[in-house]
Parts: C-alpha cells; structure tokens; sequence
C-alpha cells in the first residue's frame, strides 16, 4: 500500500493583514487583502478566520505551482526563510495572518 505524500512546510517572512468589518445589509463578516488584492467572507468571525487562511494557501500555492513563488515574494517586500520544496510535492505555508476588526462597520487600516 502506497504512503500518503508527506506536506513539506517551509516559511517566508511575510505578514498578510486583513482588514475586516460586518456587512450592513448581510450580518455576514467580510474581510479585504489589499497584499493578496482579496475579499472574502463568512457567515461568522471562525468562518471568516477559515476563509483567510484558506485564501492565501490557495493564492501562494497556485503561485508555487507556477513556478513565480520567489518573485511574488519579492515583490511585496517578503523573503522566504527556508528551503523552496520541489514542485509538485505537496506543501502547506506558515504565513502569518492577521485580521482587524473595524469597530461600527468601518474599515481600519492596519498599522505596519
């Protein structure tokens, strides 16, 4: 029987900020990446933190595959701290996220 493919995990110094609010009209939370140019939302706060997360793995891997990983990184300012994976081996990215809360549904810009 053949051993499930083990994920290599590797770093970048690289911060993606978020900045969050609720939706007037939904309720549901909604959350923008100026980095990543996205927007995501969730039903709730956990759902919108999942999305996050899920958003940029999805992003940074499809740049991965592309073979532009290191240029995307330097191109927003980021730097990759440990050994780049071959591709096609399957990988997770320990990119830190963060998410602001806007207080009374306004947007707040993260302080860098």
């Amino acid at each position: 029987m053949a051993q499930a493919p083990t994920t290599v995990q590797f770093s970048a110094e690289a911060h993606v900020n978020w900045r969050a609010f609720r939706g007037r009209d939904s309720g549901n939370w909604v959350a923008i990446s100026d980095a990543l140019k996205l927007t995501v939302q969730g039903d709730s706060w956990d759902d919108l933190m999942n999305a996050c997360t899920e958003a940029v793995q999805l992003v940074l891997l499809d740049v991965f595959e592309d073979g532009d990983f290191e240029q995307f990184l330097r191109s927003r300012g980021w730097m990759l701290l440990s050994q780049l994976p071959a591709r096609g081996q399957p990988v997770k990215f320990d990119i830190p996220v963060q998410v602001l809360k806007a207080a009374n549904g306004e947007l707040r810009v993260p302080v860098q």
